[in-house]
């Protein structure tokens, strides 16, 4: 791809770091969120939405910002799992 073509710094495709993630409010307030009950240990957390929409940076970006703390975090992303099976997974 020609990334000056397009004024491109690089490409638009592949891995994306949590860096480039666009804060807004709505985000800020849902990191928020997540970073209270991950703190505070209020329980299971699920996060859905369409593929590619930001997801897995979004969770990244979280878990970097709280880095410092020891925290076990679990990520399962399959769809496709039985809630027994996903029990057993965690």
């Amino acid at each position: 791809m020609n990334l000056s073509f397009f004024g491109l710094r690089k490409t638009p495709f592949g891995d994306v770091d949590s860096s480039s993630l666009f804060w807004t409010a709505k985000r800020r307030e849902l990191a928020s969120q997540f970073r209270h009950a991950l703190v505070d240990q209020i329980g299971m957390l699920v996060l859905t939405g369409e593929e590619g929409s930001g997801k897995t940076v979004f969770v990244h970006a979280v878990l970097e910002g709280l880095a410092a703390r020891k925290l076990k975090v679990i990520s399962v992303s399959s769809e496709k799992l039985s809630f027994p099976t996903l029990l057993k997974t965690v």
